[in-house]
């Protein structure tokens, strides 16, 4: 789908983690509307990237069936949907969270759509640039309880983001031939299969 919904689900679930795991208590209902402008934040992020690539997209089995290769969704659309869900998401994390959590979301969201996704083409650092964005929902689960940077956070955002590194790897290995035809530049494109391992194993 155009926002990616597995992947949006997952950020909930780490986003979750992050306000269960640090000490204090923001409510179900803020917790629970910290969470949704959350997911909204990413979703738009997702809708920017497939706009972004949607050129690119169909020369990859697992994103050739996307609405905007496929043709079922205008461009023009997309870009609606994307900055609709942003121009929301954003304010009501920030009253239901903190302007601090909402400062994070804004910084993933930027990372991933000027940073990680224009540099696919360009450097296999794509992967770890992209895994920042991706580490930073757990650090917002538990700023949204806490109003604060701190340790445990910051450690749950070590973990995600370690953990992202061999997951992508995997996957690039697998699938190099298809990032090949996509035009990204991903490690195993550039560099021996042991070193590839050896970069998964070290993470």
């Amino acid at each position: 789908g155009l926002t990616k919904p597995r992947l949006s689900s997952l950020v909930l679930i780490t986003c979750g983690g992050g306000m269960l795991l640090a000490p204090g208590h923001l409510g179900a209902p803020r917790a629970l509307l910290a969470m949704l402008s959350t997911a909204g934040i990413v979703g738009a992020a997702n809708a920017l990237n497939c706009y972004m690539e949607r050129d690119l997209d169909r020369y990859m089995a697992r994103t050739c069936d996307r609405p905007l290769p496929t043709g079922r969704l205008e461009p023009r659309v997309a870009l609606l949907v994307a900055f609709a869900l942003f121009s929301v998401s954003l304010p009501v994390l920030a009253l239901s969270a903190n302007p601090l959590t909402a400062l994070l979301g804004a910084l993933a969201f930027v990372t991933y759509v000027a940073v990680y996704t224009p540099m696919k083409p360009r450097s296999p650092l794509a992967t770890w640039a992209g895994a920042i964005p991706g580490a930073i929902p757990p650090l917002m689960g538990w700023t949204a309880v806490r109003n604060s940077v701190e340790w445990g956070g910051m450690l749950l955002f070590a973990i995600l983001f370690c953990w992202q590194i061999p997951h992508f790897l995997a996957i690039a290995m697998f699938r190099r031939d298809e990032y090949a035809r996509a035009g990204h530049r991903v490690l195993p494109l550039v560099a021996s299969d042991r070193t590839v391992r050896m970069h998964a194993l070290a993470w």
